[in-house]
């Protein structure tokens, strides 16, 4: 049984547009005197084109639920990695941090 979901040309094209428009955000965020706003701000721009990314130029979007259920186990396990990275990164003494 096919049941592939097709998406058309000019969806693609308004997809496109969207990620050249949040590229551009995260190049006049850059500029901007956010402090310490900076990176949240970008990195959350960055997980809106992950996402945009994942949905449609992967086909999440048209997936049966396996396919999800995996896409959610890798990006938890991401978690996983990172913050069992940083924490060993941040509880390091001889590391100078500001503010301690």
């Amino acid at each position: 049984m096919n049941t592939e979901h097709t998406f058309s040309v000019r969806g693609y094209l308004l997809i496109f547009a969207v990620l050249t428009a949040l590229l551009v955000a995260t190049i006049g965020v850059s500029f901007l005197p956010l402090g310490r706003l900076s990176l949240p701000v970008a990195l959350a721009i960055a997980g809106c084109k992950a996402v945009l990314i994942a949905l449609y130029f992967m086909h999440l979007r048209s997936s049966n639920r396996l396919t999800w259920v995996f896409s959610g186990a890798a990006l938890l396990w991401f978690g996983i990695l990172v913050t069992l990275t940083l924490s060993d990164y941040l509880s390091r003494t001889w590391l100078e941090i500001p503010g301690k």
